[in-house]
């Protein structure tokens, strides 16, 4: 009875460590969303820092989060 559990746990772990080996060793995750506005519109929100508390959600969930401050626009 017991070497039949070590089996059964044996061919698990062996099968597990199979599926593995064979996956990919990278994989990507996407998102992605549909924006009824002008490109200018929306790149002007996310370009400026400034504007960062207006389109962003996690400011609104976790006021004490810490938030970049820079002083005007640059080129980059």
């Amino acid at each position: 009875m017991i070497l039949r559990v070590i089996i059964v746990i044996a061919v698990l772990v062996a099968l597990v460590l199979i599926l593995a080996a064979i996956k990919p060793k990278t994989f990507r995750i996407q998102r992605s969303i549909s924006i009824d506005a002008a490109p200018e519109r929306v790149f002007t929100l996310v370009d400026n820092l400034h504007y960062w508390a207006r389109w962003a959600p996690q400011d609104r969930d976790d006021p004490s989060m810490r938030t970049l401050q820079r002083a005007g626009k640059r080129q980059g």
